[in-house]
């Protein structure tokens, strides 16, 4: 889930036409075809929230994540109802930082070989930023920040140094090759999982190719050099 903010007609104006009233509010739902949903919950007062289920590694195909991401929203809707206190981002949150202002787009061309047809999105938060990827196979990167659970590695991860920080890289290889590297920015206060262990602002940078492993978290690895070291300090 992302932090609240206010949007604008410009932010919506790729949306449009899947925005619905439910009550008072706006929702609008943008799927992202086995790649994971993002759902967003406009108040009157154009103050938002955004959330979003996907897949922690490559594509997941026969996934309805639309249907886990309306689960969650009637959760938060009712949470809204009810009213909830003001929250401040701590000092050093990534709250205020732009995925799509982390790697240069000449980078990510130059790492993954796009073509002008895989052309940058950015979805209706900030906190995520995308190139490619429209179906099965296709190069891509997507770069997110989000609350979630500390990183952990499954076969074949490791954790090296990358941008200056303690950084996981997991490659995977179900339906499509892909890589993912992650790092750990600090606990995010005020929030825990479904376990109850506290949740961790993670900054994820995630590169999907049609080469070998080795090649595809080579490139992973070049932009998230970029990326983590644009990061406010860690907290």
């Amino acid at each position: 889930m992302d932090i609240g903010r206010k949007v604008t007609d410009a932010d919506l104006s790729t949306v449009k036409d899947k925005i619905k009233t439910r009550g008072k509010y706006q929702v609008v739902e943008v799927d992202r075809k086995g790649y994971g949903c993002q759902v967003g919950v406009i108040a009157q007062d154009r103050v938002a929230v955004f959330l979003t289920a996907t897949a922690r590694t490559g594509r997941s195909e026969g996934t309805d994540f639309c249907a886990m991401a309306k689960v969650v929203t009637d959760g938060a809707i009712a949470v809204i109802d009810r009213g909830v206190g003001h929250f401040t981002a701590p000092q050093r949150s990534l709250v205020s930082v732009n995925a799509c202002d982390l790697v240069p787009e000449a980078k990510v061309i130059e790492a993954i070989g796009a073509t002008s047809q895989d052309k940058r999105v950015q979805p209706i938060t900030q906190h995520s930023c995308q190139w490619g990827l429209q179906k099965l196979k296709d190069p891509g990167v997507r770069i997110s920040m989000n609350p979630s659970t500390p990183p952990q590695p499954v076969t074949g991860g490791e954790w090296i140094n990358i941008g200056d920080r303690r950084s996981l890289v997991q490659p995977t290889e179900i339906g499509a090759t892909s890589c993912s590297v992650s790092t750990d920015h600090g606990e995010w206060p005020g929030s825990r999982a479904a376990d109850g262990s506290a949740l961790h602002e993670i900054a994820e940078v995630r590169v999907d190719l049609d080469k070998p492993v080795a090649e595809v978290c080579a490139a992973a690895k070049s932009l998230a050099e970029i990326a983590f070291k644009k990061l406010p300090a860690r907290r």
